[in-house]
This record gives C-alpha cells, sequence and structure tokens, in this order.
C-alpha cells in the first residue's frame, strides 16, 4: 500500500497525484474477490444500499450483511458500526464473471478503487490496473468520488455519534448502528 505523506485537500491535488501513479481497471475482479478472512469487504452505507436494493430488487438481507468487527456493551450486546456487502464463496454476491451486476449502481468505495483516502493521504491497494495510463476524465471522476466518499464517511460518522449517546442497546442482543439508527441481527 503507498501512501501520499502530503495529503490532499481538494480535487485538483488529488488528481495529480492520481495521475501520477495512473491506473485502468483490469476487469481482473481481484478486488472483488476475499483472499483472506475479511479481505476486500465492500464497507456500504444505508443509502447505497436502498439503492442496490431499489436497481435490482433485492432485499435488504440478501444484499448487506453487519460488518464482522463487532464490540461488547456492559450490558451483554454486541454492536457493529457499519454494513459490507454480502459475499457468496469466495467473492462479492454482484461479481458475475469478473464483471460487477450492478455496475451502475455500485458504492462510492468500488467506483474508486484501488485508492482510497485516510486522514487526508491518498492510500493504494495492490491492483493489476495501476500503472497503466488514464484518461483525464477518469483522474478527475476517480478524484471527485474519492472526495465525495469522505464527505459521506464524515456524514455517516457525526450521525452515528449521535444515535451512540441516545442508544439504549437492548440487552445480549447484537446490532448494527448506523446513521438511520439501531437495527438488531442475529449474530
Amino acid at each position: 500500500m503507498q501512501s501520499d505523506p502530503s495529503g490532499t485537500s481538494n480535487i485538483f491535488d488529488l488528481a495529480g497525484k492520481i495521475r501520477s501513479i495512473e491506473f485502468r481497471c483490469a476487469q481482473c475482479g481481484t478486488c472483488c474477490r476475499c483472499g483472506e478472512t475479511d479481505s476486500n469487504l465492500v464497507m456500504v452505507f444505508p443509502d447505497e444500499i436502498r439503492s442496490v436494493i431499489s436497481a435490482c430488487a433485492l432485499s435488504w438481507d440478501s444484499m448487506a450483511q453487519p460488518y464482522p468487527e463487532t464490540f461488547d456493551h456492559q450490558n451483554g450486546a454486541r454492536y457493529t458500526l457499519s454494513w459490507c456487502l454480502c459475499c457468496e464463496n469466495d467473492h462479492c454476491h454482484f461479481l458475475k464473471e469478473n464483471l460487477c451486476a450492478m455496475y451502475e449502481q455500485r458504492p462510492g468505495i468500488c467506483r474508486t478503487y484501488p485508492f482510497f483516502l485516510e486522514d487526508n493521504e491518498l492510500k493504494v491497494s495492490r491492483c493489476e490496473g495501476l500503472g497503466q495510463v488514464i484518461s483525464e476524465h477518469g483522474v478527475t471522476t476517480i478524484a471527485l468520488h474519492l472526495l465525495q466518499r469522505r464527505r459521506a464517511e464524515d456524514e455517516e460518522e457525526q450521525k452515528v455519534r449521535q444515535i451512540l449517546q441516545h442508544t439504549q442497546f437492548p440487552s445480549g442482543a447484537c446490532v448494527v448502528i448506523d446513521s438511520e439508527g439501531v437495527r438488531v441481527f442475529d449474530g
């Protein structure tokens, strides 16, 4: 994983950094496969889940699952703070012949892979498409999606913090706490 020590503050800086690394999807499907336990889990927000549900006529439970990292509450409840796309065998539920079956509705994290922002630094996951010539439109699109994703992450975190302050955890239950509230799941 590479990082940018200088940080990224705006779309022009970010686009320049992406341009210098270069990337074009090789359509290998590796990013959608689980190489080891919980690798390549696609974290999604409630609004992204609803978008996929609407477009693909699926139920919440058939496309999203609680993120596997849980925390223990003092009353015996366990909770997690996010969702991820369901996996089948070793790959994302939506990976069909190395292509995404919901490409137009894919979550923000998929739109920016292999790039992501961490503490305003551009980070890059290993990928076969790195070093391949990218169009100026591609550079700008990825930079824009990265900034949108960061804003969405910040908004989700703020809402979750507010909900956490006022949540009464059901004793002994397993719950997901997201920007929409508290949802009990079988864990």
